[in-house]
């Protein structure tokens, strides 16, 4: 939803700190960037560098994966070692499997 929805790249979700969300008033920061593994203080290019609001229904899904999501790290979406997720192991282990289930 991130990527569709606001069209943020792959790195800057991965980048994303629970810091970074002010949902009260629906915005997120993005200023950060994360590329194999690797993590960037300035998105992919300057004007990466943005607030971006957020849709209703992206409001009440980061709700509830802000309850869920493991404790323990800053990031948004951490790694099983609490830091911030290599994409390409993302790809594998997670999108990927979805994609080959739904053929």
């Amino acid at each position: 939803m991130l990527g569709l929805l606001p069209g943020l790249r792959i790195g800057e979700i991965l980048a994303l700190k629970v810091s970074d969300l002010d949902l009260e008033n629906r915005f997120f920061n993005v200023q950060r960037n994360v590329y194999r593994g690797h993590i960037q203080n300035t998105p992919k290019t300057p004007a990466g560098d943005r607030w971006v609001p957020i849709a209703s229904v992206l409001l009440s899904v980061l709700q509830r994966w802000i309850q869920v999501r493991p404790n323990g790290s800053d990031w948004l979406f951490p790694s099983e070692a609490r830091t911030a997720q290599y994409e390409r192991n993302l790809l594998r282990r997670e999108v990927r499997p979805l994609c080959i289930d739904s053929e």
